[in-house]
């Protein structure tokens, strides 16, 4: 090579070169190659127009007209969402239900029923008073709860009249009609309403938790209906085995129990001349769960009773 025909660059300075004839006849071979494609792509474009015309004339014999805009198509004709089939197949079964059938007040799973009934007792034997009636401290009974709700819950929701024939500390018997009130605020309509059948009250306060809102109304509707109001201070055994009160602070706590009522008493026109206290004779001391109750008086007796009669 020559290197005085190229830079130090390797860029040629020489004469002009001729062309040779091999890229000559290349070039010539691509442009017929190129040529020819042309050519054959215009054939095959032109055949398969020519094959899409016979098909769309014979896609036209074969349509059906279209359906004109102004007419009238039925409701049942109408399609307007796939079929089931259509969507999951036809290996698979499905059921559809017509829509408005069950109404809105209707749950759609129902909830298992469970029916309650009222315990009641007919065509009992004839019985005769017996001063021995067993007490199941365990489970004390309920009479006058005879709702299956009553018993579930340990409330009662309805008044309910009880007969009974009860001896005072002289072994005296007397004929008691007592009516069972709910406790409850939501109830205080069922309390009215026995008001107004009753000679007296039997005003039943827990000693721990004191006048609740619904025993504050009950006073004010017995002294509004010039009622005798007997107070039982009830749950004494929570003082002993709950809150494991001394004895000293236990009398303090039954003695701001009794102070409560009596202030609720005064604080309602007609209450100023009642007064409860156990030296009247008016408040009673129980334990419905242990199943005791007892006044001064009836203490007094059994503690005679018990250890002779006591010089005070």
């Amino acid at each position: 090579m020559d290197e005085s025909l190229y830079d130090e660059f390797g860029n040629y300075l020489g004469p002009d070169l001729e062309d040779d004839e091999d890229d000559l006849e290349f070039e010539q071979e691509q442009e017929q190659d190129e040529a020819d494609f042309d050519a054959n792509y215009d054939q095959q474009q032109q055949q398969q127009e020519e094959e899409d015309e016979v098909m769309e004339e014979q896609n036209a014999l074969m349509r059906v007209d279209d359906i004109p805009a102004n007419q009238i198509v039925l409701h049942e004709d109408k399609k307007y969402y796939p079929s089931a089939e259509e969507v999951y197949g036809a290996d698979v079964e499905t059921m559809v239900q017509e829509e408005d059938t069950q109404p809105l007040s209707e749950p759609i799973v129902k909830p298992v029923e469970v029916r309650k009934f009222i315990v009641s007792e007919k065509n009992l034997p004839e019985t005769r008073y017996s001063k021995d009636v067993p007490i199941n401290v365990d489970q004390p009974e309920r009479y006058t709860d005879i709702h299956v709700l009553e018993r579930e819950r340990g409330i009662s929701i309805k008044s309910m009249p009880m007969t009974m024939v009860m001896q005072d500390v002289n072994e005296k018997s007397y004929l008691l009609n007592v009516m069972d009130t709910p406790g409850h605020t939501d109830f205080l309509d069922e309390v009215v309403a026995a008001t107004r059948l009753a000679d007296g009250v039997a005003l039943v306060v827990d000693v721990v938790e004191g006048v609740m809102v619904n025993t504050e109304k009950i006073i004010k509707q017995c002294i509004h209906d010039g009622l005798a109001i007997t107070l039982v201070i009830n749950k004494m055994d929570r003082l002993i085995l709950e809150l494991k009160l001394p004895p000293n602070d236990a009398y303090f706590k039954i003695r701001h129990t009794i102070e409560e009522v009596n202030s609720v008493i005064r604080n309602t026109p007609g209450g100023e001349n009642v007064r409860l206290s156990p030296e009247l004779g008016n408040v009673c001391f129980a334990s419905s769960q242990t199943g005791w109750c007892f006044n001064l008086k009836s203490f007094a007796r059994l503690y005679a009773d018990s250890y002779g009669k006591q010089d005070m």
